[in-house]
């Protein structure tokens, strides 16, 4: 099952959805995608003290492609992905168009295989991208119809507000608010 859960970032959807999670204390993949720069080691740190220690954690940006693709995504209850936007985003910043080409459609079939599963759910917790962050109108259309296919996958689209509201959203509600539209 895919469970997105979306809101501004620091209005502590990741703490939710860790909490959500935390509850089951069974086996979880926590899928860290920030990249490990000085501005993040505070983020960075916060989020490793949060964990569980028994929580599996793969950091993205220390792993190639092939190592990604590679990883046995079996026999987890729960992976939690936090901020994929961000990685995408990040990794086409670092490593210019060989990213997207490589790795266009495979986001989908990653979380597929997380997901394939029935007894595994994948929680993708992610922000609004805000205007401006997309440069150039391929990485637009590449980036939104990535995320307009995991949102249209869903079976559940939450919004999180900052106090700790949760609000059901449809596919199209969630693209609107993540695609600032």
């Amino acid at each position: 099952m895919l469970r997105c859960i979306l809101g501004e970032r620091k209005s502590g959807k990741s703490v939710f959805a860790e909490e959500q999670i935390k509850k089951k204390a069974v086996s979880t993949l926590y899928v860290a995608t920030l990249p490990n720069l000085s501005i993040y080691e505070e983020v960075i740190a916060t989020h490793q003290k949060r964990r569980p220690g028994f929580w599996d954690c793969i950091e993205l940006f220390e792993m190639s492609v092939r190592e990604i693709g590679a990883f046995p995504y079996r026999d987890y209850r729960y992976v939690m992905i936090d901020n994929l936007s961000y990685y995408v985003l990040f990794q086409r910043y670092y490593n210019a168009d060989a990213f997207l080409q490589e790795w266009d459609e495979r986001f989908l079939f990653l979380i597929h295989k997380l997901a394939a599963d029935r007894n595994t759910t994948v929680y993708a917790v992610d922000a609004p991208m805000e205007g401006g962050i997309l440069e150039h109108i391929d990485e637009e259309k590449i980036i939104c119809r990535l995320f307009s296919k995991i949102l249209d996958e869903s079976q559940i689209i939450e919004r999180f507000y900052h106090g700790g509201a949760v609000r059901r959203l449809t596919a199209e509600e969630g693209k609107k608010y993540l695609f600032q539209t």
